[in-house]
């Protein structure tokens, strides 16, 4: 009965659950597994994780099961790109913990296993689009600054004008009464 709940309860998991022994090699795994990897039990049962992982993580993939096994402690969330059986690459999460046998020996590792490729690339989306806002943040901040020294300059000019004006009007005035020889030479 306890052997059933069990088998119910890994079957039912999105998550896939897998115990590897020592060398790396899969002895046993859920379904869904199988799903995430795209391979059938029998091209599985056997297999070395190294089969399916990108190469560039398989030695980073290794010292994270060996830091498990020489420090006994479940590892947690660790990432990894796999390539599944149709090629398509994928990033997955992690955790392990070290198997022992009856007399407390190191005799595998197991763990859950979930596919966080779409996460990843929401996330990375996500970065853009925040990078986006920001040039468009820094795009808006010198348009204000364009703006307001416009408005600082049509103020200026405003300021500046008006006197000139005034000057400019007096002086038509002036050059109009001289031409009509309304001032006498000791009044300029």
């Amino acid at each position: 009965e306890s052997e059933e709940r069990y088998r119910e309860i890994l079957e039912s998991m999105e998550e896939g659950y897998y115990e590897v022994d020592i060398s790396g090699n899969i002895v046993f795994f859920n379904d869904s597994l199988l799903n995430i990897l795209e391979y059938s039990q029998e091209e599985l049962l056997g297999t070395n994780y190294r089969k399916f992982t990108d190469p560039k993580d398989a030695d980073n993939v290794f010292q994270a099961f060996n830091k498990v096994y020489i420090s006994q402690r479940p590892s947690k969330e660790f990432e990894w790109r796999i390539f599944r059986k149709s090629g398509d690459q994928r990033h997955l999460e992690a955790s392990v913990s070290l198997m022992k046998n009856a007399e407390g020996l190191p005799t595998g590792f197991r763990g859950i296993i979930r596919d966080v490729t779409d996460r990843n690339l929401a996330k990375e989306s996500l970065n853009q689009a925040y990078q986006e806002l920001k040039s468009t943040q820094a795009q808006l901040v010198q348009s204000g600054k364009l703006a307001s020294i416009g408005e600082l300059a049509a103020g200026v000019a405003h300021e500046l004008n008006q006197p000139l004006m005034v000057v400019r009007g007096t002086a038509q005035l002036v050059r109009r009464n001289l031409t009509k020889g309304e001032f006498g030479a000791d009044e300029l």
